[in-house]
């Protein structure tokens, strides 16, 4: 006697669409209650914020507390500094021959 095993795979689905979600889609995941969406889906309904670098359902976004954070700056720039040191040692290491002077 032969069994037949089906393998189930359980998929999420798309708040937008109700479609499934496979691996090779782009998707939208909101940062606080990890609703999914397809990245097509979302654009009417997730928002990017970028002073957190992450994405919001509308839901969300409407509930969220937004705090004044003073380091915000001071990390972007330190950021920027870092790569364009970062890169200047690049550029200097790939033997192209720049002068001093391209470099500041």
């Amino acid at each position: 006697m032969a069994i037949n095993y089906k393998m189930i795979t359980m998929r999420e689905l798309c708040v937008n669409c109700c479609k499934d979600i496979y691996t090779h889609d782009k998707i939208l995941i909101c940062s606080l209650c990890n609703k999914i969406s397809h990245s097509k889906c979302g654009k009417q309904t997730f928002q990017y914020d970028q002073t957190v670098d992450q994405w919001f359902c509308c839901d969300c976004q409407a509930q969220k507390i937004v705090k004044y954070s003073p380091f915000n700056s001071i990390l972007n720039f330190t950021t920027l500094l870092y790569t364009i040191k970062f890169e200047k040692q690049k550029c200097c290491q790939c033997k192209m021959g720049h002068s001093q002077a391209f470099h500041g």
